[in-house]
């Protein structure tokens, strides 16, 4: 009786990122992403970035009441290609807390993100491949706290990030699970063996 008391207990105080139900929706590839998007989640096509082939980085963005309110970016970049604000870069073989350590010092030197304050910092696996899962918080220059959860993770001389936005008031507990149910269903199109790739186009 003890035991099954014990193991009622894990089941109750487990996180809810960690028990996301199977998202239903339409399968969707783009940029070398593929996933679910979930019913009532769009991606605006005026919002995708143009040009995205001789860009720094190829990033698709989805979203559901707008981008304000929820957001879930898919970032592909060269693990070469610097970050805004530090001078600190990516290296191929990075354990999953040393790029987490680059992320967030970027995060701090970025004026725009205001007493951020870091609430998560662990290992995750995301589409097989060891990475980090972040979650912070900040004020925008707005005074809007938002909150974040980021999955990072490096694969054939490239850095992959998939972010989740929201304003931390209502928005952010509104669609935690419904991303990270969209994590879940990730994959990456095969780019051939990719030893050693740190140049060229993304």
């Amino acid at each position: 009786m003890k035991n099954i008391m014990a193991a009622l207990l894990v089941l109750l105080i487990l996180p809810a990122w960690s028990v996301a139900e199977p998202v239903e929706g339409r399968n969707v590839s783009s940029e070398g992403f593929n996933f679910v998007l979930p019913p009532q989640w769009n991606m605006p096509k005026d919002k995708q970035p143009k040009g995205r082939k001789k860009a720094k980085e190829k990033i698709v963005v989805l979203t559901k009441d707008g981008f304000q309110l929820n957001e879930v970016e898919f970032r592909k970049r060269l693990l070469t290609t610097e970050f805004g604000h530090t001078k600190k870069l990516l290296a191929a073989g990075m354990m999953p807390q040393e790029m987490a350590e680059v992320v967030l010092n970027d995060f701090e030197l970025n004026q725009s993100m205001k007493n951020l304050k870091v609430i998560e910092n662990k290992p995750a696996t995301i589409a097989g491949i060891p990475g980090v899962r972040l979650v912070y918080s900040y004020r925008s220059n707005g005074r809007l706290q938002y909150q974040e959860v980021l999955y990072g993770f490096q694969k054939d001389g490239k850095f992959y990030s998939i972010l989740y936005s929201a304003p931390k008031r209502h928005y952010y507990d509104t669609n935690l699970q419904t991303f990270e149910s969209i994590v879940k269903t990730m994959t990456l199109d095969q780019e051939g063996s990719g030893q050693g790739n740190t140049g060229g186009e993304i």
